[in-house]
């Protein structure tokens, strides 16, 4: 059946081109007269955050939920945006919490996604904004992709969501910031690609490290973090 579309912002076709950052609605009606409005966020380039996470795998859906009003958030300060944990509720309903950073904040949020089609990777969806003192910075869209079994479980989101700890600016050009969710006593070794220690620190009861790399050239680094309850190492470049 044929369909009419009747967008917020006066557009009245399928898709809608060239909108500014805002919470915009679209009404669709069918040839009988039957219609819903939809909800949808277009976020500024800077809060757009898309992690890459299976991106060679076949998405069979991208899953949504209507844009939150949140408020507490500095949107003008975020930095990363992850799942932090997936749950099954029932069969194709999951329950999950996303990781704000911004600044020295962390933020949860959580969603509940129904899922249409079974096993597969899917692209979840995450579309925030704050009503108060409406400017570009008041919205945040994010997205991440996951495979789901079908099995009554979650048993693929990427380790990357599972660390606890995100760093940024990646790549940096002075200082580059590693952000966890728990204080602990953290030692900090970055390595050159040739095995060169270049950089060396403790940091007593901290959740936020920010180490200055201006001196270091422009290279690919390999960065060893070691806590009292989190060990891991990972890639920066400058």
């Amino acid at each position: 059946a044929p369909y009419t579309y009747a967008h917020s912002n006066g557009n009245n076709t399928y898709a809608a081109t060239q909108l500014c950052a805002g919470l915009y609605s679209v009404v669709v009606k069918d040839a009988n007269n039957e219609s819903i409005e939809l909800k949808y966020l277009i976020s500024a380039p800077a809060n757009k955050h898309e992690n890459e996470n299976l991106k060679d795998s076949t998405l069979i859906d991208t899953v949504k939920n209507s844009p939150k009003n949140e408020c507490n958030l500095n949107y003008n300060a975020i930095d990363s945006v992850r799942i932090k944990d997936v749950k099954v509720n029932k069969k194709d309903t999951l329950g999950v919490t996303w990781v704000v950073y911004s600044g020295s904040d962390i933020f949860f949020i959580s969603q509940v996604y129904c899922l249409g089609k079974g096993k597969g990777v899917y692209k979840l969806k995450l579309e925030l904004y704050c009503d108060q003192g409406r400017s570009i910075g008041n919205y945040l869209s994010a997205s991440e992709n996951f495979y789901y079994s079908n099995e009554g479980n979650a048993n693929s989101i990427p380790k990357i969501n599972q660390a606890n700890f995100v760093i940024y600016p990646n790549p940096f050009e002075t200082n580059c910031n590693i952000k966890m969710e728990k204080a602990d006593d953290y030692q900090v070794t970055i390595f050159d690609l040739s095995g060169k220690e270049v950089y060396f620190n403790n940091f007593k009861n901290s959740n936020f490290i920010q180490m200055d790399l201006s001196n270091l050239n422009k290279g690919v680094y390999i960065v060893k973090l070691n806590g009292n309850s989190n060990n891991t190492s990972f890639k920066i470049s400058k």
